[in-house]
């Protein structure tokens, strides 16, 4: 039957073949127009929803905010704060069902994504029913709300306020979500826009190939070809022979050879991009080795590889692998690392059985990324040396300016960076935090020793210079770029969660989180040193001072991580240091 076909086909006039070209190219266009059509109408309504549920991140807060006026029976705030309520529980009835917006009809969210909404709406069906409370402190959930109990023993709103962060991390998960398939969508969209686009061109100039030479059975052979290598994207795959010497023989024959020289080229390209993205990915050399040598064995056969840094003295390996293995006499493949004109290393690969030229062809564009991985390696590890210096230096020169608080920046350091482990945030945030505790004090170094180290009491003037020293120190740190993260920690520590703080008197949630638990650890060391006008307290006071000053003074989630911590032990007080 397929024989048949073919026969059919190759006494069919060019005209009729043009034809048949002609009704393929219109087939794709009106598919490809077609699925454009689609996901350019998902895009839309994707558009909508994160529009919805960027309104409902900015709703949290604004709702957060409006609690305690409410509380306090201020008409407007409550008005307001019921209005946000029902606008937030429209959103979510749009987003799990559908809906008008306007004259806008939006459909719900795609399946995929309904068990991010209904995660959102059990944790919102409890913020809600808090906020209910203090719309209406009288109200009875006995017999209406089932679950309840998640919010017995928190006042009206302080059960919502806990929330806060909860509910913006779903909310913000399920904006991501949406983003995704927006962008999966237009991925899609371009895709269907060059396959059809793609397989249009192909097919007019097979078209075009077959009018100009009128040769119709060694063009069916080229053509059944790359359509074959078209629809299984191996080109590996070899015409037919063509025993023609003439140009249709040519091409055939070029054919092969440019899809085996492609076929070999992809390999190498393919391999160049992963070893780059895996060398980009980690400033450490022996993990970037590790990876390189997973890759490269795929085409070669690698044993070991070292990169060595130049010496005067003795060469310094910067990494090995196998981890911990010493170069031997060799043989070795060497390839320099340079960075413009300088070798600031050498790449020794021990090769098996491989093809020498053809290692060289794939390690001499990859020894450019090695290069510059390792030149970043060598700066980052440099200016990490610097930066902990610096910070170290610093430290001490506060230290030293104040004789009765000697240790206290290594101790708030300390302390800052154990409750913020306890509390369970990342590696990175808890250097940041110990980093800005170290220097929380440095803008005392602008404050007059006589103010400092005063015995009595201060007047008022001298009570203000010695509250801008968070200023200060801001100030000082905001001039160094790789210090400018710190800022938040050394400009807030002195707030207090009841607003009675200073610089700015912050209250609650806006007190930057790592501000919050260096306060927390300043006061800690305070109150447990040594002083000539007082004894330190033991850990048992300090724990009933930090209690008793919890939703006042201090943040009730850092004191609860912090009391943790005292009292198993993880946070030793350095006592009359």
């Amino acid at each position: 039957m397929i024989l048949m076909s073919s026969r059919v086909f190759r006494r069919l006039s060019l005209k009729r073949k043009a034809a048949i070209f002609v009704s393929v190219i219109l087939v794709l266009m009106v598919s490809s127009a077609t699925s454009v059509y689609w996901e350019v109408q998902k895009n839309a309504h994707n558009a909508h929803h994160i529009s919805m549920i960027g309104k409902q991140r900015m709703w949290v807060d604004y709702m957060a905010g409006l609690i305690p006026d409410a509380l306090e029976g201020d008409k407007d705030a409550k008005e307001q704060l019921r209005k946000v309520l029902y606008k937030f529980e429209d959103a979510m009835h749009i987003l799990e069902n559908g809906g008008y917006e306007g004259e806008d009809y939006i459909y719900p969210v795609s399946p995929e994504l309904q068990e991010y909404v209904a995660s959102l709406r059990t944790l919102w069906d409890l913020a809600k029913a808090d906020l209910i409370r203090v719309l209406d402190p009288e109200y009875s959930w006995d017999s209406f709300f089932g679950d309840y109990q998640a919010w017995q023993g928190y006042e009206p709103g302080q059960y919502y306020l806990a929330q806060t962060e909860m509910l913006v991390e779903h909310i913000e998960a399920l904006s991501r979500a949406e983003q995704d398939q927006t962008i999966n969508a237009m991925n899609n969209v371009i895709r269907v826009i060059f396959l059809n686009l793609g397989l249009g061109l192909l097919v007019l100039a097979l078209a075009s190939y077959a009018f100009r030479k009128g040769i119709l059975d060694p063009l069916s052979e080229l053509e059944g070809t790359t359509r074959k290598i078209t629809r299984e994207g191996d080109l590996s795959i070899k015409i037919p022979k063509i025993d023609n010497r003439d140009e249709i023989g040519s091409l055939a024959r070029s054919f092969d050879t440019m899809t085996t020289i492609f076929s070999n080229l992809l390999v190498k390209i393919e391999l160049l991009n992963e070893a780059a993205g895996s060398i980009n990915a980690s400033l450490n050399p022996e993990e970037v080795l590790e990876n390189l040598h997973v890759i490269l064995n795929r085409e070669l056969v690698i044993e070991e590889m070292f990169i060595i840094l130049p010496s005067r003295e003795r060469e310094e390996v910067l990494a090995g692998f196998p981890v911990n293995r010493r170069p031997v006499a060799g043989p070795y493949h060497i390839l320099p690392l340079r960075v413009g004109e300088k070798i600031i290393a050498h790449w020794y690969i021990g090769l098996g059985k491989s093809d020498g030229e053809m290692a060289s062809s794939i390690l001499e564009p990859i020894a450019d990324y090695l290069a510059l991985s390792v030149n970043n390696t060598l700066l980052y590890r440099s200016v990490e040396s610097a930066y902990v210096d610096n910070l170290r230096s610093l430290a001490a020169a506060i230290d030293a300016k104040d004789y009765y608080t000697h240790y206290h920046s290594s101790n708030v350091s300390r302390y800052s960076g154990i409750i913020a482990r306890k509390m369970g945030f990342t590696d990175s945030f808890v250097g940041r935090v110990e980093a800005a505790g170290l220097l929380h004090d440095i803008g005392k170094i602008a404050i007059p020793e006589s103010i400092l180290n005063k015995k009595g009491s201060l007047n008022e003037h001298e009570r203000y210079l010695m509250q801008q020293h968070p200023v200060k120190g801001a100030e000082i740190i905001n001039k160094t770029p790789v210090l400018a993260d710190l800022k938040a920690g050394l400009l807030y520590h002195h707030e207090r969660w009841d607003g009675k703080g200073y610089p700015e008197g912050l209250i609650g949630e806006q007190i930057p989180l790592e501000a919050r638990i260096i306060g927390l650890a300043d006061a800690l060391d305070a109150m447990t040193s040594d002083r000539p006008y007082k004894k330190g307290k033991s850990v048992k006071e300090a724990i009933e001072d930090l209690e008793s000053n919890s939703g006042a003074q201090f943040s009730p989630k850092v004191v609860r991580a912090a009391v943790i911590a005292l009292k198993d032990g993880d946070l030793i007080i350095d006592q009359n240091i």
